[in-house]
């Protein structure tokens, strides 16, 4: 929210006849309910919830008062009720809350503490992640005061600006003017009455850009609940929070300093879950959808010019700048008919030897992702990635960890090997159920982790380049990675002689002749990374469908997989056809389609191939020295007319060809030749050149 120039106030007679218009309008629900009750009948609070865009759209007036002066604003409302209830010959029953809601999406965070002194006192909405929470506790905001000179009885508030803590009043209230200044609380001690008590708890807000490889320091802010705001919201949960912003003095001892902080006191809390996040400008649509149109006699090297844009620094790479990419975009979450999640997120494990790039990959993955948590596993503990116990003022409070933090987005761990063995099964329960229960200092609770898990490690030491003893890593651990692959130093002297020169390359241009590259309106040049991050949040919103086609060619290959004499039990579970699915409804978001058709099922195929090593059915390629292909539609069709005939499919289906002019002609029901070539000849024909184009 900018900040608010000062303006005129309106008149309140002027402001409580808008806001008897928006209850009879808007709230008309709570208001029969109101009627319909015996006035000692309402137990439970009643929650009308106020949309200030929605009331503040008929005046400017009405905007600087609700915003500048929300606690005002709240008493108007209050009185409105009243007289509108009095109409009805009932009276305001004391349990009605008012909540303001002034949501917007793309609430800033750290814009708001620039302006924090001139907010004070004024509505704002932050974004941002529940980091941590305090446990609901009961707190007396009242007391009953008599003073011993006339025996006056009177009510006393406690001071939200002082912690709660109960200040008496200078002199006796009386109407008498009795002026005496010594007064006796006579509130039942031990067990005072709940009218005079409300529920109350504390969550740290986070800003969720601080949790990137950016380096900048952590901003927060602790929000306080009352009512029916507690437990609003979960740990590790995305929020948009209304609240005002105000000023709080811890008590100090003696001889010290009194501390200040600001506080957010929430007004309206809602799950970022249940808001649709916003799209991207339909300018940027419209520039996504003429590139595909431009690329539509051929998709594939179109989608090479993106995957070339994710990490462009990295030479080649393409079948791992691949896959990383469709870990971030990610499957289709749904829900099985026993109404069991089903996850739609992938997990991806990079083995290999130092400096081949994995951490270089982690570190773009994480600036790629709508929301990401870059860690390491030197110094990471379970309880890091999970959720911790801290004891604050007397009490134990749950802090969430990694995982939790990363809901909604990739959580990138580098160094996986570095990690205890104990610290590693620890995140098994959040990669498969997407949860982590936590049984800690009492606190007994699950969290929700729905991220995708992308990790580095080295191959272990002394040992030959097998499976999953490369990384000391557990069968069932490793079955929950849906993709492994492999990172062999090269040590051709071709090889090492193109890296050498696109480093230098890299060093000679100038960031601004990058800058204008990036820029072209041509269709084939490289995509920024704002670019790049705004495509990812547009395709990850699309939930492609499988076709029959797919579905054949997914379950026959792992069916083919399953029925080896000898094959790794624990890489071909029911695990390897979910992997299959995810991956293809990834490549399909990745292709800007809403159905998976049988390229994406054969190009998901590909990718587990990398994982099966020694059990692929076409051989594995080197992930490092795999480049990009000159032509990618004739590469498809190599490597699909191999796929399918390995899979004894290829009498059933047939792969588009694309033609000399890039137009794609329909395909005959019986193609001429193509069942007698054999599988030998096909692998010949299918093959990831080794060298740069």
């Amino acid at each position: 929210m900018a900040k608010i120039a000062a303006k005129q106030d309106c008149s309140p007679d002027f402001f409580i006849a808008h806001c008897k218009s928006y209850l009879v309008r808007y709230c008309f629900d709570q208001l029969e309910h109101l009627a319909a009750a015996n006035d000692d009948s309402v137990s439970d609070p009643v929650k009308i919830v106020i949309d200030v865009e929605i009331f503040c759209s008929h005046s400017e007036l009405l905007v600087e008062q609700v915003f500048r002066k929300p606690n005002k604003a709240l008493l108007y409302f209050r009185k409105a009720l009243n007289e509108l209830l009095l109409l009805m010959a009932k009276k305001l029953p004391g349990s009605v809350l008012f909540l303001l809601s002034a949501h917007q999406v793309n609430a800033p965070f750290r814009r708001q503490f620039d302006d924090c002194c001139s907010l004070l006192g004024c509505l704002v909405t932050l974004k941002g992640v529940v980091a941590k929470v305090s446990q609901v506790r009961l707190i007396q905001y009242s007391r009953d005061f008599i003073c011993k000179r006339c025996q006056f009885r009177f009510i006393s508030e406690a001071s939200f600006d002082h912690c709660y803590r109960f200040i008496p009043p200078k002199s006796c209230p009386s109407p008498l003017g009795c002026r005496c200044t010594q007064f006796e609380d006579i509130t039942p001690a031990g067990a005072p009455p709940l009218r005079s008590c409300r529920r109350y708890q504390e969550a740290k807000l986070q800003d969720i850009s601080s949790f990137s490889s950016s380096g900048l320091l952590t901003e927060s802010i602790w929000v306080v609940l009352e009512e029916s705001l507690v437990e609003s919201c979960n740990l590790g949960e995305v929020v948009l929070v209304t609240g005002i912003l105000r000023r709080r003095c811890h008590a100090a001892k003696k001889f010290q300093e009194p501390i200040f902080d600001l506080v957010l006191c929430a007004t309206h809390i809602l799950p970022c879950a249940n808001v649709r996040e916003p799209l991207p400008a339909t300018d940027s649509v419209a520039t996504f959808e003429e590139f595909w149109r431009a690329w539509a006699h051929k998709p594939l090297t179109g989608r090479n010019v993106i995957v070339s844009s994710f990490c462009p620094t990295m030479f080649q790479m393409f079948l791992a700048k691949l896959a990383a990419l469709l870990v971030i975009i990610g499957g289709v979450s749904r829900t099985s008919e026993s109404g069991t999640l089903l996850r739609g997120d992938c997990h991806l494990l990079m083995v290999g030897d130092p400096g081949t790039g994995k951490s270089q990959i982690l570190k773009f993955a994480a600036g790629v992702a709508p929301r990401s948590v870059y860690t390491t596993g030197v110094g990471t503990s379970s309880a890091g990635l999970t959720c911790y116990a801290v004891k604050e003022q007397g009490e134990w409070q749950l802090e969430a960890g990694a995982l939790p933090l990363a809901c909604g987005g990739v959580c990138c761990i580098d160094e996986f090997n570095t990690m205890r063995e104990s610290d590693k099964e620890a995140i098994r329960e959040a990669m498969e159920q997407q949860t982590v229960s936590v049984a800690k200092a009492g606190l007994v609770t699950k969290l929700n982790c729905r991220c995708s898990v992308m990790a580095a490690c080295n191959y272990q030491e002394n040992v030959g380049r097998v499976s999953h003893h490369d990384t000391i890593l557990s069968t069932p651990l490793l079955s929950r990675f849906d993709l492994v692959l492999y990172f062999n130093q090269a040590d051709t002297e071709t090889w090492t002689r193109d890296v050498c020169r696109h480093l230098l390359r890299g060093q000679l241009v100038s960031s601004s002749s990058r800058k204008s590259e990036c820029e072209v309106g041509s269709h084939d040049a490289v995509w920024s990374v704002a670019k790049l991050k705004e495509y990812v949040q547009l395709v990850r919103t699309l939930q492609p469908t499988i076709t029959v086609e797919a579905e054949r060619i997914l379950s026959q290959y792992f069916l083919m997989q399953r029925a080896k004499s000898r094959r790794d039990e624990g890489l071909t579970t029911v695990r390897m056809l979910d992997s299959l699915i995810r991956l293809s409804q990834a490549h399909a978001r990745l292709m800007f389609r809403r159905e998976v058709t049988v390229q994406d099922a054969l190009v998901a195929t590909s990718l587990v191939e990398l994982t099966m090593q020694g059990d692929s059915f076409l051989g594995a390629p080197d992930v490092v020295r795999s480049v990009f292909p000159k032509s990618a539609e004739d590469d498809y069709v190599q490597f699909g007319l191999a796929m399918l005939s390995a899979l004894s499919l290829e009498g059933e289906m047939h792969l588009e060809r694309p033609t000399s002019d890039g137009e794609i002609p329909e395909q005959d029901g019986n193609r001429e030749g193509s069942a007698a070539l054999s599988i030998e000849s096909k692998l010949k024909r299918f093959r990831y050149s080794e060298r740069s184009e």
